[in-house]
């Protein structure tokens, strides 16, 4: 995808959802979706899609980095799909891939970013739920 494309993108999903500086989403790459930062990463110009990460807030929880990898693992991810925390604000971050092509228009974009933070939330949550019965394993 072309920057053009991806900056056009941008601009028709904020007059969309009703976001009046389509400019200052477009320069921070990050956009509030239902209470939750969305990061907009830039697509390389030979791919179709916009990357994302979610950040779904921090999660205290003795031994979480794991469980992230335990359901990193599941059946249940797809396409790219995976939990980390956050480096610097201990956050659990999910990555997806918007699946939006030149053609699309910011509507399918900012459908597509709310159907993705619906199932990251989801995915999230049943995963901890099966994981808190269950003790860490040493390997």
């Amino acid at each position: 995808m072309q920057e053009n494309e991806y900056l056009r993108l941008i601009e028709e999903m904020c007059a969309q959802v009703g976001i009046d500086n389509s400019a200052e989403v477009a320069r921070s790459r990050h956009v509030m979706v239902d209470g939750t930062v969305v990061g907009l990463g830039l697509p390389p110009e030979d791919s179709e899609g916009v990357p994302l990460l979610f950040d779904l807030g921090a999660m205290p929880h003795d031994g979480i980095e794991r469980k992230l990898l335990q359901i990193n693992a599941g059946a249940d991810m797809q396409g790219g799909e995976c939990f980390a925390m956050h480096p610097q604000t201990g956050s659990i971050v999910y990555r997806s891939n918007a699946r939006v092509t030149q053609h699309d228009g910011g509507a399918d974009l900012a459908e597509s970013i709310q159907q993705l933070l619906e199932r990251g939330r989801g995915l999230l949550q049943a995963g901890m739920q099966e994981l808190a019965g269950q003790e860490i394993e040493r390997v």
